[in-house]
């Protein structure tokens, strides 16, 4: 009970002192501590701090009694020196290798860049990623990105179909009947390639493909209002799938978790134009079991604008991007931890976060028919 206590204790005084001045702080530690018993690893948790500030506090007058630091000057030949590391930093920010489509920084981490500033200059001299990372949004030069997808290309649609399918979608159905589905390929992004440092003025952000020699998982899922499914792909379920597969694998589960829900709304599955999906045998097994569908040519094809799943799956992905990672030897147990923070990311989004997704897609198909057919914003 004690314990409990004490967590709800944590709950409620965290917002209120989140904001507040040092010397309230101050005053907050030495009355846990002194008065109430409290810990400093428990402290520094109400705080949100780490334990070796709450001790510095202890063994300190409060902040505003304390004498200001003020940093001494910095020397003519410091200021040279430091100005001499930006523009080492800045320029190894922009070396690039390879070409085409696979244009990409060499050197795309601030981590990066501190190692080979220590490969070129020797062992002497060291410095550390937050070190470059502060040169390189000193001024507002740079700023760290995250690359695009070039799976996110616009492709070979046609603004034609595209208007005349969502016109028609529009006119014989309603956005709380539709389900979303689609696949994805998540990945660790072992190499530090999906972020990159752009000049903030005339800086060009390079395309990245889907996945770059890292740890990858399949995934196949479907949303809709009051909705929500995911499946993991076994490694046959790639590009050399058939048919057979993809209702053995995927619409199975699908039709089994439609009828669980029992839900009043009578849904109908939007898939793209990968053959397995639209081919005869999956839209009959879908048929056959009472579910509607979009048959082939009444979706538009190359239009992940259109679809809210693309944003939800970037949302996990960035989930997964920022959850702590193992130092681990081989690709099954790295594999293993991304399916296990797949799944982690997946529970950690609420319903409601998944509804406001489904019900973006009015936004979209009204920009589709505004623009005559052409590529959204979304």
């Amino acid at each position: 009970m004690g314990g409990r206590l004490r967590v709800n204790r944590k709950k409620r005084l965290r917002p209120l002192i989140k904001n507040a001045d040092p010397d309230t702080k101050w005053s907050h530690i030495h009355e846990w501590y002194h008065n109430d018993k409290v810990g400093t690893t428990e402290i520094g948790d109400r705080l949100g701090c780490s334990r070796g500030a709450v001790e510095y506090a202890l063994n300190n007058s409060r902040p505003s009694e304390r004498d200001a630091k003020v940093p001494p000057p910095l020397s003519s030949e410091m200021k040279r020196d430091i100005a001499k590391r930006r523009k080492m930093v800045h320029d190894l920010a922009e070396v690039t290798e390879g070409n085409g489509v696979h244009l990409r920084c060499k050197f795309p981490t601030a981590g990066m860049i501190a190692e080979e500033m220590q490969r070129r200059l020797g062992a002497v001299e060291m410095w550390s990623p937050a070190t470059v990372h502060r040169d390189l949004m000193h001024g507002g030069t740079f700023k760290c990105m995250t690359r695009p997808l070039t799976s996110k290309a616009r492709g070979a649609y046609d603004p034609v179909t595209r208007l005349r399918c969502i016109e028609n979608v529009l006119a014989a159905l309603e956005l709380e009947s539709i389900i979303f589905s689609d696949e994805k390929w998540f990945d660790t992004n072992d190499h530090g390639r999906r972020k990159q440092y752009v000049r903030v003025n005339g800086g060009v952000l390079y395309p990245r493909q889907h996945t770059q020699h890292c740890t990858t998982a399949h995934f196949w899922g479907a949303i809709g209002k009051g909705f929500r499914l995911l499946i993991e792909l076994p490694p046959g379920m790639g590009l050399g799938a058939c048919s057979a597969d993809f209702i053995r694998v995927v619409l199975t589960k699908y039709v089994a978790e439609i009828k669980r829900t029992r839900s009043e709304t009578t849904y109908i599955l939007q898939q793209d134009g990968n053959s397995i999906h639209t081919s005869k045998e999956s839209l009959r097994f879908l048929g056959d079991s009472g579910l509607l569908f979009f048959s082939k040519g009444e979706w538009p094809s190359y239009s992940p604008d259109l679809s809210p799943i693309e944003n939800l799956w970037e949302l996990l992905q960035r989930k997964i991007d920022a959850y702590p990672k193992k130092n681990l030897a081989t690709d099954a147990e790295k594999k293993d931890e991304l399916i296990r923070n797949v799944w982690k990311a997946w529970h950690s989004t609420t319903q409601d976060e998944i509804d406001k997704y489904v019900l973006s897609a009015a936004e979209r198909f009204q920009e589709c028919v505004e623009t005559g057919g052409e590529w959204t914003n979304h």
